[in-house]
């Protein structure tokens, strides 16, 4: 189990910086205000996200959330990672959060994903 550690930030994170990331992102003032949201909120819900995967042994046990299973957990922290664009350019924005590029290439490294990332349908 994970602990309340774990379950007393995930959902504030979670939902914080997802949060965050639509209103600036669907912003009338987007020029402003995702390059803000980007600087401020995310490295904020990313520092999170990352120590709290490493700070519980069962996370460290593998690449995903509880260790070598995958649950959705993992495909909604994956698909926040890819909106934001840091699963591109090598994980440059994720290069400080080594825990959450060690999720992503879990994601990414599952056959059926990998298989649809690398085919025609993959618009991303």
């Amino acid at each position: 189990m994970l602990g309340k550690p774990w379950t007393k930030i995930s959902p504030d994170t979670r939902s914080t910086g997802r949060t965050n990331f639509v209103n600036a992102f669907l912003s009338d003032n987007k020029d402003v205000d995702y390059p803000e949201h980007c600087k401020t909120s995310r490295v904020n819900f990313l520092k999170g996200l990352d120590t709290q995967l490493q700070s519980h042994d069962l996370s460290n046990s593998g690449p995903f959330v509880i260790g070598n299973e995958i649950t959705y957990a993992d495909m909604v922290i994956y698909q926040v990672c890819h909106d934001e664009g840091l699963t591109k350019d090598g994980r440059k924005g994720l290069q400080e959060y080594k825990r959450l590029v060690k999720l992503v290439d879990g994601v990414e490294n599952r056959p059926n994903v990998k298989k649809f990332l690398q085919s025609d349908r993959y618009l991303g």
